[in-house]
């Protein structure tokens, strides 16, 4: 499921690291709700104890201007898109996020964020081999060498991006490792982007990509979000169309 949620600006600046104020925001509205009771379940000190922490979101923004160090938002509105597969933590964030309704949050020396409304929006169906898929956060794809501490990002313009993608997706959801080997991707329409996160530059992959293989992957896809760092904003994908596709070998 998915919850939408729309804010407004007292100011037209955001930070291009905007992934953090809206993270605050996720912070605050589950660290407030029920004094804190769910808040070790999704941000635990130990990771290995956020068991809950399936979800995944994307923010934009109305008539943006991306300046070379902020976002001018003219328009003064953001919304997000907020997702999980799971209805008991839709059911937690929903109330959480109501509770923080009209309240304003300082995000800047002279702006300040709020929320007006939330709505739940019902997962789309996906019937048949074909996903277009247009994708709303940018999908992240990291390499975490443990030798040397060091991570390396992919974008689609790396010749590995499929193969890293692939091998992701079976970290991840490995009840479906064959059929993710047999899953073909288009990305001729999808491009690199550089994206600010906590004052770090990290290669990503924004646009459209389409998918052909086994119809309940794809569907577990689109309700599950794709890439690493999905909690911090990213991975989200909407379908755009579905279908069948005959495949002659």
């Amino acid at each position: 499921m998915r919850l939408r949620l729309n804010f407004s600006l007292v100011d037209t600046y955001m930070t291009l690291d905007y992934h953090k104020v809206f993270l605050k925001f996720i912070k605050k509205s589950i660290s407030e709700y029920q004094q804190g009771k769910f808040f070790d379940d999704f941000y635990n000190k130990d990771i290995s104890k956020n068991e809950s922490k399936d979800y995944s979101w994307s923010v934009g923004f109305n008539k943006p201007i991306f300046k070379d160090k902020y976002i001018e938002v003219t328009g003064k509105e953001a919304n997000m898109i907020f997702v999980s597969p799971s209805e008991k933590n839709i059911f937690i964030f929903f109330n959480a996020f109501m509770n923080q309704k009209s309240k304003e949050m300082k995000i800047s020396e002279n702006n300040w964020l709020k929320l007006e409304n939330v709505k739940v929006i019902e997962d789309k169906d996906i019937k048949g081999n074909l996903m277009e898929a247009k994708i709303l956060s940018a999908i992240i794809l990291r390499d975490h060498d443990k030798e040397i501490n060091k991570d390396t990002y992919f974008s689609v313009e790396d010749g590995n991006f499929i193969h890293e993608l692939k091998k992701k997706l079976k970290r991840d959801y490995s009840q479906y490792e064959k059929e993710i080997d047999n899953l073909m991707v288009d990305t001729s329409r999808a491009k690199k982007v550089v994206i600010t996160l906590y004052g770090q530059q990290i290669n990503a992959t924004i646009g459209t990509l389409l998918f052909v293989g086994d119809e309940s992957l794809l569907r577990h896809l689109y309700r599950n979000s794709i890439g690493s760092r999905k909690a911090l904003g990213f991975g989200v994908i909407d379908k755009v169309l579905d279908g069948d596709l005959k495949i002659w070998l």
